[in-house]
């Protein structure tokens, strides 16, 4: 497995991961991921990384710079393919890149996503980051979603 920057090419390929991994109703499309991985790099802002598994894609984060700030827009991994580090790997990727930036990180995030920014602050602290906000904010498709916001602390 490696970690590697991806942008708009990877788009379809990200909508065809999301599709196995959410239920329908979650799902945003190819479109999206395009259109928002065009738009940050189109400023130099695009920070998402892939996991890869030869030439395919297992996993993914696609985040950007918007407003001064790092936005997470989506963070998946394939059932099959979450050992074995790999969120810890996607994570540092993302978190050493955003690092040279020294800005806010936000997210809106899912049950399982927040378990992890709230109990391993350690991992986000190596990369100068500290977990400053957190805590329910609204409902997405019936589910509760968890913001949450880093700060680059140094």
């Amino acid at each position: 497995m490696e970690v590697r920057k991806i942008g708009p090419e990877h788009a379809r390929a990200l909508g065809r991961l999301e599709a196995k991994i959410y239920p329908p109703k979650f799902c945003l499309g190819w479109q999206d991921f395009e259109s928002d991985m065009t738009e940050a790099e189109a400023r130099n802002g695009n920070l998402s990384f892939g996991i890869f598994k030869g030439s395919e894609i297992v996993g993914y984060t696609v985040a950007y710079i918007e407003d001064g700030e790092i936005y997470v827009s989506d963070l998946a991994i394939l059932p099959n393919h979450r050992a074995d580090r790999n969120l810890a790997a996607l994570l540092a990727a993302f978190f050493q890149a955003a690092a040279e930036f020294r800005l806010p990180i936000k997210a809106e995030c899912r049950e399982c996503s927040y378990r992890v920014c709230i109990n391993h602050p350690r991992f986000f602290r190596k990369f100068g980051y500290a977990l400053t906000e957190h805590g329910p904010s609204t409902f997405w498709n019936g589910e509760p979603n968890w913001e949450v916001r880093f700060d680059y602390v140094g």
